[in-house]
């Protein structure tokens, strides 16, 4: 180890705080392999999935100024359900 290298402190959070933290309620959900079954942490994800929405898990505003790129993704994923045989 150098001078200039330290270890970071890392916590690891719950799948429900890593649920939140995801740019799109629909990209927030999770499969569970012990049950073969999708788990909907946001309570939104698969309604939404139905629905074709595009939200955020978090108000829009703390979840794209977190990640600006985020609002290209949701943009990328809104054009599917705009143009849905064009893909």
């Amino acid at each position: 180890m150098t001078k200039f290298t330290h270890a970071s402190l890392q916590k690891f959070g719950t799948a429900e705080e890593d649920a939140y933290r995801r740019d799109l309620t629909i990209n927030s959900l999770f499969y569970n392999i012990n049950t073969s079954s999708v788990e909907d942490l946001t309570g939104r994800g698969i309604e939404d999935l139905k629905s074709g929405k595009i939200v955020t898990p978090l108000p829009p505003k703390a979840t794209f100024l977190d990640d600006p790129l985020r609002v290209l993704r949701a943009i990328r994923f809104g054009t599917f359900s705009i143009f849905p045989n064009k893909f």
